[in-house]
């Protein structure tokens, strides 16, 4: 699936009103999302496009001066989101890509058992680690222990189909010293990440696996 990248900008009162408390607080905010949906709301008005894409009303809407990016998949467009952030502070705008409001979201890995090599969607992805341990990785602002049980749960709206292959009990399935071994690699941290951040490490923490030679999922 194919994301694009676009700049929103915050109504000016709201951001008046905020920079009473926090003169550093940012005014735009760099948007993440499926292409078709960017698409589809670019010619609208200002209004029509935070009714459609279902922002919260602080959204003024879409900054077309700073143009769109389209990327071939979600991880291209989040890194790309991090360069145009850094690229708009230097230039001394007040940004910050949506969703980083805090540094709580956090990496995770859980083992599966080898029924999910039968998951062709898992099985192509990992065609040259076959029949080794394999591995689900995800991100969440939760603790662990809540992820997994929304991950298993018959009912959660948070449930997936992968939930179903995590080992038993939460002990067993959660993959702590992975997730230490990793950051001592590669100097990445897997805790206390912005959203985008987590995104990114979710990401590496799936390569790493597969280099490392085991079969792993991220969605």
């Amino acid at each position: 699936m194919k994301f694009s990248v676009v700049v929103l900008s915050i109504k000016r009162g709201i951001t008046e009103r905020k920079r009473q408390r926090n003169p550093e607080y940012p005014n735009l905010r760099i948007l993440v999302e499926e292409k078709h949906l960017l698409e589809k709301v670019w010619s609208l008005t200002k209004r029509e496009q935070i009714q459609k894409l279902k922002l919260k009303r602080m959204y003024k809407g879409i900054v077309k001066s700073e143009g769109i990016k389209h990327c071939d998949s979600k991880i291209d467009a989040y890194y790309y989101a991090i360069k145009l952030r850094d690229k708009l502070v230097e230039n001394n705008r007040k940004v910050k890509v949506y969703k980083d409001s805090a540094s709580n979201n956090n990496v995770y890995v859980f083992e599966m058992n080898d029924k999910v090599w039968r998951y062709n969607k898992f099985k192509k992805l990992n065609e040259k680690n076959k029949f080794q341990k394999c591995f689900y990785v995800g991100q969440t602002s939760k603790n662990p222990l809540e992820r997994f049980s929304q991950h298993i749960s018959d009912h959660h709206k948070n449930k997936t189909t992968w939930g179903k292959y995590f080992l038993r009990p939460f002990e067993t399935s959660y993959r702590n010293d992975l997730l230490k071994k990793f950051t001592e690699e590669t100097g990445c941290s897997c805790n206390n990440l912005l959203y985008s951040q987590s995104i990114l490490i979710e990401y590496e923490m799936t390569i790493w696996l597969r280099k490392n030679g085991y079969g792993a999922y991220s969605a």
